[in-house]
C-alpha cells in the first residue's frame, strides 16, 4: 500500500529515515523529524495524510510554498486546500464540506481565528504537521506570534472532537534551542514521540566563506567566473537587495529581484522567469526561497552575514537539489556585526523604547485613538530613538496585540488604537528574544570566521550524528589545508630557509607576509610567494613552529635566522611532523606537549623576567646545538 503511494510521488526506494517517519505517523504517534534541504520532507507527511481516514492539517509559513504544494499533490490526484488571506470563502467552505480533502494547508495566523477552528473542529482531523518548524523558533518570538498559538488550536480541537490529535514537526534545521521551542508551543509528548534527525551535510554543495573590504568586484568577479548558471543572491535588506540589483545592472548582468516591498504582481513574475530558466540570477531577501524547488540551482551568494546559522543553512540549501556539484559563498566584513545588530532592534526592540513609545501614545491618548506624528513623536521621547526603530516599536506593539494601526494616506502620521496593556509583558519578555537574535548571530559569525572544516562545524551546531572525519575535503578551508599540504610538499625546508634567509625579513609579521606573497613594502617586493597558495593561517603557523623549534631566534621582537637547527634533519623531521599535524585540524595548541611546553615556559619567564618566547626559544636551540655537535660553553650559551 505504501510503495503504491510512493510511486504517485516518483519514490523508487525510500532515503533514510522515510519510511520509519511515515510508520510512526501511521501508528499515531508525534514526530520530530529533522531532514537536509530536498530531502523528502514533505512526501512523508503526505503519503502518511493519504493513508490515513481523516484530514491532516499543514500549517506552513509562505502562502506560495502552501500553494506549490496543493498544486502538486492536487497534479498526484490528491484532494487538497490552501486557506490565506486571500482564499475566496465560497471557495474554501466548498472544499471543506468534500470528505475527499486529506491535507488541508494553513498559515499559523488562521489558527487564532474562532470561526475557522470552530469550522474545521466538525471534520475528523486526524493530525497536525508543521512544516519548516523552525519557524516557530525563528519568528514566533518576533512578527508572527500566531506560531506560539499552535498548542492552544490542538487543545481546542482535542476537546472539540474528544480525541488525543498527534503532531508532527518537520524542519532541516534544528539544534536544541529549536527543539525545545517546537515542543513547547505544539504540544508534542517528548516521551512519547517518533524522533529522527539525519545527517545534516550535504557532499555536493561546496561552501566559501570569504572576508573582504570590497564585496562588489568579489561578487562581480565571482559572477563573471560562473556566467550563465542558476544563481540566488541573499542581502539582508531591502535596501541591500536593491544596491545589488543597481550594481548588477551596471555591470550588464541580467537578472530578476525579489523582496516584500514589490507588489504580488511583479514577484510572481520575477519567480516566474527565474523558475522557468529565462533568467540566472535572482537577488532577494530571505523572503525568498522557503519551499522553492528548483532543482539545478548551483550557486547561493551571501552578500551580508545571514542572521542565523539556521538561515544560512535553510538558503544554502536551494542548491543542488540534483544531487550535482554546487557552490555556497558567503562574503562578509565587519560592517555585518553593526547592520546585524541594527536590524535585531527593529525587529525586537529595546524594553525602554517600547515603555517610552507606548508611555507617550497613552499620554496624548484622545478616546483611545492616536495620531502619532513621527517628527513631533520623536522628540518628544524622552530618549533616543531613530525613525526607524519608532517603526520597530509600533509593529512589535501590533504583533502583541497591544495597539492597532489605521495607516492613513498622504498624511504624516500614523494612527493607532491602544487595545490592551504592557502590563502582562515584562522586561525580561522583551529583552530576551533581541538577545537570543544576537548570540544566533554571533554563532553565525563564528563559522564564518573559522578557520575549521565548515562541515563539521555545522554537524556539531546541529547536533547531528557525529561524523567519522575531521575535514569533509570541499569546503574552503579544506582545501586551504590541502593546498597548504602540496604546497610544503613541494618545496623542501631547506628552500623555505633561504626564501626567509634571503629576504633579510625580521619580523614574525614579515616573515608570514613574504611566505604567502602579500605587503607593499621594499623587502616583501623581493619575495616571490612561495606559499602564495596556501592560507595564512598555515604560514602563521609554520612560522610558529620555525620559532618554537628553533629555526628562528627570537631576541627582542627580532627574527635570526638559525643556521644550526637547519642542518639538523632530525628537527626538520620534527618540523615536519608538527606542520603535518596541523594540516590535519589538529591544532598544536591543542596537544598536551604544547600545554606542558607553556607551563614550563611561563613559569621560567617569571623567573627570569624575560619574555616567554625568548625562553622557549633559547632552550630548544640548546638542545639542537648539544645534539649536533654535544656539550658547549656556558660563553656560547650566554652569547646564544
Amino acid at each position: 500500500m505504501i510503495q503504491d503511494i510512493a510511486e504517485k510521488f516518483k519514490i523508487e526506494n525510500f532515503k533514510e529515515g522515510q519510511l520509519e517517519t511515515i510508520n510512526a505517523a501511521l501508528r499515531g504517534e508525534d514526530v520530530l523529524c529533522f531532514m537536509p534541504t530536498g530531502y523528502g520532507k514533505s512526501a512523508c507527511f503526505q503519503i502518511a495524510a493519504m493513508m490515513g481516514a481523516g484530514v491532516t492539517i499543514v500549517v506552513s509559513p509562505l502562502t506560495a510554498l502552501m500553494n506549490d504544494q496543493v498544486e502538486s499533490l492536487r497534479e498526484k490526484g490528491v484532494p487538497s486546500l490552501a486557506i490565506h488571506m486571500n482564499s475566496d470563502r465560497d471557495h474554501v467552505k466548498k472544499m471543506l464540506s468534500k470528505s475527499s480533502t486529506k491535507l488541508i494547508y494553513v498559515s499559523p495566523e488562521r489558527l487564532s481565528n474562532n470561526a475557522f477552528v470552530d469550522f474545521i473542529s466538525k471534520r475528523n482531523i486526524e493530525r497536525i504537521v508543521v512544516d519548516e518548524a523552525h519557524c516557530i523558533s525563528m519568528w514566533g518570538y518576533g512578527f508572527r506570534p500566531d506560531y506560539q498559538s499552535i498548542i492552544c488550536f490542538k487543545r481546542k480541537l482535542e476537546l472539540a472532537q474528544s480525541k488525543r490529535i498527534p503532531v508532527s514537526a518537520f524542519t532541516a534545521t534544528a539544534n536544541f534551542k529549536v527543539i525545545a521551542d517546537i515542543i513547547k508551543f505544539t504540544g508534542i509528548d517528548k516521551d512519547n514521540t517518533f524522533f529522527h534527525k539525519g545527517n545534516v551535510i550535504r557532499e555536493n554543495i561546496h561552501i566559501e566563506m570569504k572576508e573582504c573590504q570590497d564585496k562588489s568586484d568579489a561578487l562581480l568577479n565571482y559572477l563573471h567566473k560562473n556566467a550563465f548558471e542558476p544563481s540566488v543572491i541573499y542581502g539582508i535588506t531591502i535596501k541591500e537587495v536593491e544596491k545589488i540589483s543597481l550594481l548588477l545592472t551596471k555591470s550588464g548582468i541580467v537578472h530578476e529581484k525579489y523582496h516584500s516591498n514589490m507588489s504580488p504582481e511583479d514577484k510572481e513574475q520575477a519567480m516566474d522567469k527565474f523558475m522557468n530558466n529565462h533568467v540566472d540570477v535572482m537577488i532577494a531577501t530571505s523572503a525568498f526561497g522557503m519551499g522553492i524547488n528548483k532543482i539545478n540551482i548551483r550557486h547561493v551568494i551571501h552578500y551580508n552575514i545571514p542572521e542565523s546559522v539556521e538561515m544560512f543553512y535553510q538558503q544554502v540549501g536551494r542548491a543542488g537539489r540534483d544531487n550535482k556539484d554546487s557552490f555556497s559563498l558567503l562574503l562578509y566584513n565587519k560592517k555585518d556585526k553593526s547592520l546585524n545588530r541594527f536590524m535585531s532592534l527593529l525587529s525586537y526592540p529595546k524594553y525602554s523604547h517600547v515603555f517610552a513609545v507606548l508611555n507617550l501614545i497613552k499620554s496624548i491618548n484622545c478616546d483611545g485613538i492616536v495620531d502619532v506624528n513621527e517628527d513631533v513623536f520623536l522628540k518628544a521621547l524622552p530618549l533616543r530613538v531613530s525613525s526607524a526603530e519608532l517603526r520597530g516599536v509600533i509593529n512589535y506593539l501590533k504583533n502583541k496585540k497591544i495597539l492597532s494601526e489605521f495607516p492613513e494616506k498622504n498624511t504624516p502620521f500614523l494612527r493607532v488604537e491602544i487595545v490592551s496593556d504592557l502590563v502582562s509583558l515584562s522586561k525580561s519578555e522583551i529583552d530576551a528574544p533581541r538577545k537570543r537574535v544576537m548570540r544566533d548571530f554571533d554563532d553565525m559569525y563564528l563559522l564564518a570566521s573559522s578557520d575549521h572544516c565548515r562541515s563539521y562545524l555545522l554537524s556539531e551546531y546541529f547536533s547531528s550524528r557525529s561524523i567519522t572525519y575531521s575535514e569533509c575535503g570541499h569546503c574552503d578551508n579544506c582545501r586551504k589545508r590541502s593546498m597548504s599540504k602540496v604546497v610544503l610538499e613541494e618545496k623542501s625546508l631547506s628552500d623555505i630557509y633561504s626564501d626567509i634567509k634571503g629576504s633579510d625579513f625580521l619580523y614574525s609579521s614579515e616573515i608570514i607576509d613574504g611566505l604567502i606573497g602579500v605587503g607593499q613594502n621594499e623587502k616583501l617586493a623581493r619575495s616571490k610567494g612561495m606559499l602564495s597558495e596556501a592560507s595564512f593561517k598555515f604560514a602563521t603557523l609554520l612560522v610558529n613552529n620555525l620559532i618554537n623549534l628553533g629555526f628562528l631566534i627570537s631576541y627582542c621582537d627580532v627574527y635570526i635566522v638559525n643556521k644550526i637547527a637547519f642542518k639538523n634533519s632530525a628537527l626538520r623531521d620534527t618540523l615536519l611532523a608538527s606542520t603535518n599535524q596541523v594540516l590535519t585540524c589538529k591544532p598544536i595548541e591543542d596537544t598536551p606537549e604544547y600545554r606542558e611546553m607553556v607551563s614550563d615556559r611561563n613559569k621560567r619567564s617569571d623567573e627570569l623576567s624575560l619574555h616567554p618566547d625568548m625562553i622557549a626559544t633559547h632552550k630548544q636551540i640548546i638542545e639542537s646545538i648539544t645534539k649536533e655537535y654535544g656539550n658547549v660553553s656556558k660563553e656560547t650559551i650566554a652569547i646564544l
